[in-house]
This record gives C-alpha cells, sequence and structure tokens, in this order.
C-alpha cells in the first residue's frame, strides 16, 4: 500500500501548523513531534475507540428503548 501524504488532510496540516506554533512559543519540543506515520496509527486507534464506545451506547439507549435486554 502505498503511503499517504498526510499534507492532503486539512486535520493534519492544521496540527503541523499548529505544532510549529508550539515549538516556537517553547510549549514543545522537537522530539513531541509524531511522525506522520505515528500520527495516523494514533488517529485510527482513536476513531475505533470512539467508535465502539458510541455503538455500545447506541445498543444501550436501543435496548432502554425497546425494552429488551441484549
Amino acid at each position: 500500500m502505498a503511503k499517504r501524504n498526510t499534507s492532503n488532510n486539512p486535520l493534519f496540516r492544521e496540527i503541523r501548523e499548529l505544532e510549529e506554533k508550539a515549538l516556537k512559543a517553547g510549549i514543545i519540543e522537537n522530539y513531541e513531534i509524531k511522525t506522520s506515520e505515528a500520527m495516523r496509527e494514533e488517529a485510527w486507534e482513536c476513531y475505533l475507540v470512539s467508535r465502539a464506545e458510541w455503538l455500545e451506547s447506541m445498543i444501550q439507549d436501543h435496548a432502554l428503548e425497546t425494552g429488551g435486554a441484549q
């Protein structure tokens, strides 16, 4: 699979711009800036956790609304 160019993603571009500003202000250090690959992996993991939590919540809500048990 070809590597993706994260500069095409507006969210990743925004993160890079914010990192640059934070670096100049001394808020973060160079070592705290993640590679594009690490950012993609972290974003994917965050998405999966968030999606699982949302699905579990929707299933619980549905069970309460319908009076059924899982």
